[in-house]
């Protein structure tokens, strides 16, 4: 014969908030530890713990008169506090679901974010790169300025249209920075630190 399986503690919660209902008094711990048993198929070492889980949770009110120390719960509260916790967790549901949206809007922000800064720093390694290259151009021009007419005309020609690319690169990183000043109200001197801008930087001449 198979051994008869024991009440789950929401089991016996139920119960005994059920007995509170039913009987419509006050009670003392000893009572609800006879009548548990005796009505409702509780063992009375779980009574005090499933009371206090009750009374936790304010399903069940106790008060302390004298020395003893009284438990009840009539169906009114039980509903009125049910209604209270179903309200509670409702709200808390709203502002979870808010958050999230807050959250995920943040987080869009910052990849959009992410995404601008990447742009910048492409800009402005293109723009670093193009002045190395129209620097070394100058460089050589200079050292064969008396050489070859042919060859310094085309050093001069190569001269041109890297300032020209370097002047798109200028446009691009001032474009760039207009548009975090007015996004970010931040102080050009501010801008130029944090992104390792020169102070002099200007288009060249």
């Amino acid at each position: 014969m198979s051994k008869k399986k024991g009440l789950s503690g929401e089991e016996k919660r139920h119960r005994m908030l059920e007995l509170f209902h039913q009987k419509k008094d006050v009670f003392v711990l000893k009572e609800l530890e006879k009548m548990g048993p005796k009505e409702k198929g509780i063992v009375m070492q779980s009574v005090k713990d499933v009371v206090q889980s009750l009374v936790s949770d304010d399903l069940v009110e106790t008060d302390k008169i004298g020395s003893s120390t009284y438990f009840w719960s009539f169906p009114s509260k039980a509903i009125n506090t049910k209604m209270q916790r179903k309200k509670d967790l409702m709200q808390k549901m709203k502002d979870l679901s808010r958050k999230s949206l807050e959250l995920d809007s943040e987080l869009k922000k910052v990849e959009m974010s992410a995404d601008e800064m990447e742009a910048r720093d492409m800009a402005l390694k293109e723009l670093h790169s193009l002045e190395n290259k129209r620097n070394e151009l100058k460089a050589r021009l200079e050292a064969l300025k008396d050489c070859d007419p042919q060859q310094t005309l085309q050093l001069k020609s190569d001269c041109e249209v890297s300032k020209e690319a370097v002047n798109r690169w200028t446009d691009n990183v001032f474009q760039v920075k207009s548009w975090c000043k007015q996004k970010f109200s931040i102080e050009d001197s501010e801008l130029n630190k944090q992104f390792n801008i020169p102070e002099d930087f200007d288009y060249p001449e």
